[in-house]
């Protein structure tokens, strides 16, 4: 029952993040376009329909050609970002994957004929990874979008290391902290407001305590 409520909570968030990156993708800024219009070739837009479609499997990950796309932090609104996820609410303790990508426009400063190309950088939060080094909630760098294929221009970064504690105990205070990272408290802010506006959301006890926990834990460290 409780990974229940938590499974729910969670894709509240991915749904409340999917509506604002769908308002952005079709409505946002220009000077974005010429990197969204790269992006997509790669990965096709997730719709509503499909998020409620995936609510409903205990185990599972967006397709490995999907991913949600979200409203770009504030300064970086030429950007272009999107989330994949996976996981797992059968096991004991829920395990959950975020991927998240950032991709934007650069000058091949190697080779100016070639022009500008759309690079890549990615980071992965995680749940603990039981019995390693890393058995804590923690955010790492990334090359790849879940499916484990490099994307093109990626960032040559280790990814390994370094690896980011993040102040979570669960895979939806995971998906907090990782929102955090991105829009900062004002991201956490926007949420409750969208909670507050949203019956079904509203009614998701454990997504209103999570949300008042990270909050508390953030500002008193």
């Amino acid at each position: 029952m409780a990974a229940t409520g938590e499974k729910n909570a969670i894709f509240s968030v991915l749904d409340f993040m999917l509506i604002r990156g769908e308002r952005w993708r079709l409505h946002g800024r220009q000077v974005a376009k010429p990197v969204l219009a790269s992006v997509q070739r790669q990965f096709t837009p997730l719709k509503r329909n499909d998020l409620s479609y995936l609510s409903h499997r205990n185990i599972g990950t967006f397709p490995p050609e999907r991913m949600l796309y979200v409203v770009p932090p504030r300064r970086e609104r030429s950007a272009v970002t999107a989330v994949w996820c996976q996981w797992d609410f059968n096991a004991d303790v829920p395990k959950c994957g975020f991927y998240f990508g950032i991709w934007s426009e650069q000058d091949a400063l190697q080779n100016p004929v070639a022009g500008k190309f759309t690079a890549f950088l990615g980071f992965r939060y995680e749940t603990p990874e039981e019995g390693h080094n890393h058995d804590y909630y923690h955010a790492q760098p990334c090359q790849s979008m879940g499916n484990r294929e490099v994307v093109a221009h990626a960032v040559p970064v280790s990814t390994r290391y370094p690896t980011f504690p993040l102040a979570a105990t669960s895979s939806l205070e995971l998906l907090l902290c990782f929102l955090v990272s991105i829009y900062g408290m004002d991201g956490l802010t926007a949420l409750k407001r969208g909670v507050s506006a949203n019956p079904p959301r509203r009614r998701n006890q454990l997504l209103h305590r999570s949300i008042d926990v990270v909050v508390s834990r953030l500002r008193r460290a």
